[in-house]
């Protein structure tokens, strides 16, 4: 167990799914199915972030449901995704609860980041429209500040959030096209590729601090 004192400040890990906990690669089969590689190392250090008190996060654009089911293995509280749920039939539903909760309606043009932390997974993702949006709400569901957070990323996609929290990594292999023009000058390169246990990687550079 890593010591209290180097993970204190540390409440939240974020990740990314492709290119973080596999190396981007789709593999199809006869049947059109599709199936990624995951490193069990990356499971070890979810665990390890968990023991340790620290939520995590998977945060992530891929449209196939391979990577939900091993959030669900690996107990990952909280996931965005377009395939978390079928998301298009509860839009009214969110709508009409939380007018009951708030005494307000929820406007089509603003998000209010005013849900219960047990509600953050069953908010219509059509709200977040992206991985940043999310993260934020995320934050102020749970009370903490980005720069209390972890995330890793390794494309365009995922640089508003790199930009923004305290202790932001890239794989080694990343797809960032302007890693110099990051404004955040914590950002960390691992030694580790996408798919080879880029947060057990991470894991040991707190615990090892």
């Amino acid at each position: 167990m890593a010591d209290d004192a180097v993970l204190k400040n540390i409440k939240l890990v974020a990740f990314d799914c492709d290119g973080v906990l596999t190396d981007s690669r789709l593999h199809y089969s006869s049947m059109g199915e599709v199936s990624m590689g995951f490193n069990t190392r990356d499971g070890e250090a979810i665990r390890l972030f968990s023991e340790a008190g620290i939520e995590t996060a998977l945060i992530s654009t891929n449209r196939f449901n391979t990577h939900l089911y091993r959030a669900s293995d690996l107990g990952i509280p909280y996931v965005w995704s377009p395939e978390v749920q079928e998301w298009s039939n509860r839009i009214e539903e969110t709508k009409k609860i939380h007018t009951e909760i708030y005494s307000y309606p929820l406007r089509d043009d603003k998000i209010y980041y005013t849900w219960p932390k047990s509600w953050i997974d069953r908010i219509d993702p059509t709200l977040f429209e992206t991985k940043l949006s999310y993260f934020e709400a995320l934050c102020y569901s749970l009370h903490i500040f980005p720069e209390q957070c972890v995330y890793v990323g390794d494309t365009n996609t995922d640089l508003p959030i790199l930009e923004k929290v305290g202790y932001p990594f890239v794989p080694y292999d990343h797809a960032i096209t302007d890693i110099d023009g990051i404004s955040n000058d914590k950002i960390r390169i691992t030694g580790r590729s996408g798919g080879e246990g880029v947060l057990f990687e991470v894991w040991n550079f707190f615990y090892k601090s």
